[in-house]
């Protein structure tokens, strides 16, 4: 994460460089008094205006001042006055020989130096220059805005024995090389002297050799005493490289001294330690603190920093801190504290081949204190283990023995052999616990993907807004990474998550987010986070297509297309997060309705939540769906159509039956629906009908027939139920046609010239109520026969008329009608053989008395008798004959056969009727064809 990766934005510089500048005319501890300006343009008048300033001054180095120097310049301040030197952005050369600036001050003076570089010309290879600074008395010295860019000497000092703050801001070392110590010595002697110094970056410095002294960048030279803050800086790929009998420190090395360092929210990246004349004591890649002497108590406290690629030789790649004491009983002088920090990619050579630290050494008498720490992706070529904290232990023939000791908390390990849990054993850490390391090689792959979310965690920014190095537009800055931990992903997985006990974590982690607070447990590992799971998988519910992301803080956390796990929004504790930007697909029927804090009831979220770590479910309710009832109105039920989606449309049904009513299709509202409009809502269709006669029964009574050539002349029908209306008849599979209903009764008369062949025929009566059938209804007893059988398996009995006209009735009791009485005989053959009868009349000229039996048919009786009515219109006569015969021919008992003679004066005068095989029944009547009545 460099300047040239990762945009820093400088904000309120101005206005920071103007309160720095305000700043720095005022002297702590003094009342504001008169200042002064002055430009300077040469080395004598910057030395005069210093040591001679009687009042608070601003002292700026003119256009005219040389920029490399004419000799090394001594700047002595002690009159008690602030003074001001702005470089106005100078870059200056040294002389030939010595330094280029050695700043005293003394008394209660304050001097502020500021916007000025320190530099070689281009191609020099001297080794002079740099600037050194002694502090006595109570005086106070700021540096700002400052570079020491590519010197071959150490860069700056500081020394001296006063008790007045130094401070160091925003600058820049760059490319400085020294035997030791290429960009900073500091060696101030006073156990209260405050020094800090932040903003700084420390870049590519190079410690060659070291004559037995170590640090690459800076060394806190033995000795020195008091207080070093450094914070907010940047310590980038510096080395040291053969550093006699200590090469110790990349970047930074206390060497016996008694100075209590800080390190607050650093970075140090890239640095390196290896010696070829000493590799087992090339430790401490990054920082350094040794301590050879029980008289020696440096000690180290390291919080909120980042620790990320750096190199010992041996053991330490990050930090080595070694301590004495001069008795067992003895407290432990050099502290270690080292919290909310993270610890990646870190590589420890082992060259010694027996120690154990790969990223953290803590040697011989050292307490330690390790809490809220991310160990991750550290490796270490060997030893006993330990690859992120170990420790080493001896017994020394001076001091007894020095073994270190401390606590282990809330840590997150990732390695089998994260932890020497000889020397510390295991409190409560993710990877390291109840003593023991709780994680083989195994199972490695899988507590990264379980504790991060990915099997190749990496430092992110994760929302911070703190960087390190020097603020400048221009200058190498880094962004204070973490690693984000994943949510708990399931019940058995390894988490990070509210892991810590309450109270035993920094009050806010690595980039100062405040943990939770009781009763929520914090998290372990340097970096706090919270979540909130949207869980569209119990209810049903599902998600596809989705990209699979890692949990990065501020973002979401999806483990695979289908966020099978869960879809988390992961947030600072408390931070509100939004709900997804993707609605989960529903089951089917159902749709989505919101997310709710419990999988059924709950309350409905609807704003976004703060991250708690809490459950949100996606609750789904079937598709609104609709019924159509089908109102039949009083006929026979039709069943509704349930579970209607809105726009179906629903199909009509069969008509339902309701006796006496014609169907006349479905309303609503009054109004014919149309059963292709969609359905939108709960709907009830009424049947319609319309009133219809009651089912009629019709009886079928053939009363009189007559035979003319074979044709059925009329059929005379009763009507049961209904006094008018029309009936239709079907004779055989000819239809009569139809006819009114006239009180009750109809009458068919055929057209007579279609011929009946010999067989039976069923005579069929439909009832309309009008000429159009709105109706047709089963006909109770409408049905009938009429046969005509063969002549030539019967006996046959031939009448003939030999006067007058008129018809044969075929059977009942026919009243002729005549303008003239018929008079005349009839012949009779029985089976081939003739008989006369003659018809006698009686007084009134009517057939009438008891005709003689034919010869040959004793036994066998014929009867005629007459009667007439006498009217205007009418003379009616009836003769009646019977003529019972032996009947010849077939054998049995049926119905007769109708046959056809012809007569000399009327053809359509003569007829047989066979009634029975056992009798014979003929009736004869003779009539005018005028017309024929009941």
């Amino acid at each position: 994460m460099r300047a040239d990766n990762i945009v820093v934005r400088q904000i309120f510089l101005a206005a920071t460089a103007f309160i720095v500048m305000i700043v720095g005319i005022v002297v702590p501890g003094h009342a504001a008094r008169a200042a002064s300006s002055v430009t300077v343009n040469t080395v004598a008048e910057l030395q005069s205006a210093v040591s001679g300033a009687v009042e608070d001054t601003t002292i700026t180095l003119g256009n005219s001042f040389p920029q490399t120097l004419p000799g090394a310049v001594t700047l002595n301040l002690a009159a008690p006055v602030a003074v001001r030197i702005d470089g106005s952005g100078m870059t200056l050369y040294p002389a030939a020989t010595g330094r280029h600036l050695t700043v005293t001050t003394s008394g209660s003076s304050s001097l502020r130096l500021e916007n000025l570089t320190f530099a070689l010309p281009a191609g020099s290879t001297a080794t002079n220059g740099g600037v050194y600074v002694t502090q006595q008395g109570t005086s106070t010295v700021a540096l700002s805005d400052l570079d020491f860019v590519g010197l071959k000497t150490t860069a700056l000092g500081f020394g001296g024995s006063g008790t007045g703050k130094l401070s160091l801001t925003r600058s820049s070392f760059v490319g400085n090389s020294a035997s030791s110590a290429a960009a900073l010595l500091y060696g101030r002697g006073s156990a209260v002297a405050a020094t800090t110094m932040s903003g700084l970056t420390f870049e590519a410095n190079r410690g060659l050799s070291g004559a037995g002294y170590s640090g690459g960048a800076m060394r806190v030279d033995a000795g020195a005493q008091g207080s070093l803050l450094i914070e907010d800086s940047l310590f980038l790929n510096n080395t040291f490289v053969d550093g006699g009998s200590q090469p110790r420190g990349g970047a930074i090395a206390l060497h016996n001294a008694s100075v209590q360092l800080t390190l607050n929210r650093d970075y140090f990246r890239g640095n390196s330690t290896a010696s070829s004349s000493k590799p087992g004591s090339a430790d401490g890649g990054a920082v350094s603190v040794f301590n050879s002497t029980p008289g020696s108590n440096g000690s180290l406290r390291v919080s909120d920093s980042v620790f990320e690629a750096n190199q010992a030789q041996d053991d330490g790649a990050a930090i080595f801190l070694e301590g004495r004491a001069a008795t067992q009983a003895e407290k432990f002088p050099t502290q270690l504290v080292v919290e909310n920090s993270t610890f990646s990619k870190n590589v420890s050579g082992d060259a010694g081949g027996f120690d154990t630290g790969g990223v953290i050494q803590a040697s011989l008498r050292v307490e330690a204190s390790v809490t809220n720490n991310t160990f991750l992706t550290n490796t270490k070529a060997g030893g006993r283990g330990g690859i992120d904290l170990g420790a080493h232990s001896a017994t020394e023939a001076t001091y007894g023995a020095q073994s270190p000791k401390g606590t282990v908390v809330n840590n997150i390990f990732t390695a089998a052999k994260s932890v020497d849990v000889g020397t510390w054993g295991c409190g409560t850490n993710v990877g390291c616990a109840a003593d023991t390391v709780t994680v083989t090689t195994a199972q490695e792959p899988q507590l990264l993907l379980d504790v991060f979310g990915t099997a190749n965690p990496a430092l992110d920014s994760n929302r911070t807004t703190r960087s390190a190095g020097d603020p400048r537009p221009g200058k190498t800055t880094e962004i204070l990474g973490t690693v984000a931990i994943a949510p708990p992903l399931s019940a058995t997985s390894y988490t990070a998550y509210q892991f810590a006990a309450v109270g035993s974590t920094p009050t806010a982690d690595e980039r100062g987010i405040a943990h939770r607070t009781a009763p929520a447990l914090p998290d372990a590992g340097s970096l706090a986070m919270d979540y909130v799971r949207f869980d569209a998988q119990t209810n049903g519910g599902s998600w596809s297509g989705l990209t699979s992301l890692f949990p990065h803080l501020g973002g979401r956390y999806l483990g695979d297309p289908e966020a099978s796990q869960g879809w988390y929004e992961v947030r600072d504790p408390g931070t509100a997060v939004p709900l997804p930007t993707v609605d989960p697909t529903a089951p089917g029927g159902t749709e989505f309705v919101g997310w709710f804090t419990a999988p059924t009831g709950g309350t409905a979220v609807t704003a976004a939540p703060a991250a708690q770590g809490q459950t949100l479910y996606a609750q789904f309710v079937p598709f609104p769906t609709f019924t159509v009832t089908f109102d039949s109105a009083g006929g026979s039920a039709v069943a509704a159509v349930a579970d209607l989606a809105s726009g179906d449309l629903v199909a009509e049904p069969t008509a339902p039956i309701r006796d006496g009513f014609t169907f006349d299709g479905w309303v609503r509202a009054g109004e014919a629906y149309d059963f292709s409009t969609p359905v939108t809502s709960n709907i009830t269709l009424v049947a319609a009908w319309t009133p219809v006669p009651p089912l009629t029964t019709i009886e079928l009574s053939v009363e009189d027939v007559v035979q003319v050539y074979g044709q059925v002349k009329a059929i005379h029908l009763s009507v049961s139920g209904v006094s008018s209306g029309w009936i239709n008849v079907t004779l055989g599979e000819r239809s009569l046609g139809g006819v009114p209903v006239v009180d009750g009764a109809a009458v068919i008369q055929p057209d007579g010239t279609s011929p009946l062949a010999v067989g039976s025929y069923a005579i069929y009566a439909s009832y309309f109520s009008s000429e159009t059938p709105l109706r047709t209804a089963s006909v109770v007893g409408a049905e009938g026969t009429f046969t005509v059988n063969p002549a030539e398996t019967q006996t046959t009995l031939s009448v003939e008329q030999t006067k007058g006209g008129g018809t044969v009735s075929l059977q009942g009791s026919v009243t002729a009608e005549y303008d003239t009485v018929p008079t005349g005989s009839v012949r009779v053959r029985v089976a081939g053989r003739e008989a006369s009868l003659l018809l006698p009349l009686d007084e009134h000229g009517h057939y009438g008395g008891e005709m003689a039996l034919p010869e040959g048919y004793a036994g066998t009786r014929l009867v005629l008798s007459s009667e007439y009515v006498n009217d205007a219109d009418h003379l009616a006569s009836t003769a009646r004959a019977e003529l019972a015969v032996p009947v010849r021919g077939g054998a049995g008992g049926g119905t007769g056969t109708v046959l056809a003679t012809t007569g000399a004066s009327d053809p359509a005068g003569y007829a047989i009727l066979l009634v029975s095989l056992g009798s014979l029944l003929l009736v004869v009547t003779a009539a005018t064809r005028r017309r024929m009545r009941r």
